[in-house]
């Protein structure tokens, strides 16, 4: 099984350009949407700014990797004061996972757990099914 995270932060008046200026933590830009970007599917713009980050070009981790999860959990330890600073309305934790066989796994544990509610972070959860090649069933 394997699992990839990652953190979306977004808001109406949330800017991602200023807010990436100040982080300097370990995960990467994935994805960037600036208010005044025009949505591709609705011609319109947006009518928020947001960030996605993730680890290392969207690196698929091995389940369980202990490390991998302290990354996502030092980010909001690391950026506090950064996330206070900034006018952000919601904090998504996407957790993807992808399986083989039997899909049986265990995210954060109660330590972590409270790390992440005091920020009122929703955990997104998508199950994908695999076939032995690695192939989306």
């Amino acid at each position: 099984m394997r699992i990839k995270f990652e953190i979306s932060i977004s808001g109406e008046d949330f800017d991602p350009a200023k807010f990436m200026e100040e982080y300097t933590g370990a995960l990467t830009l994935i994805d960037c949407v600036k208010k005044s970007d025009t949505n591709p599917h609705t011609k319109d713009c947006y009518d928020y700014g947001s960030v996605t980050l993730g680890y290392k070009d969207n690196y698929l981790a091995q389940y369980y990797d202990e490390v991998y999860e302290k990354v996502f959990i030092n980010f909001f330890i690391d950026n506090e004061q950064l996330l206070l600073k900034f006018d952000y309305e919601e904090i998504d934790l996407f957790v993807n996972v992808y399986y083989k066989d039997q899909c049986n796994f265990e995210i954060f544990d109660k330590n972590s757990l409270k790390i992440l509610s005091r920020w009122d972070v929703s955990l997104p959860i998508s199950v994908y099914h695999e076939d032995k090649d690695g192939n989306l069933l």
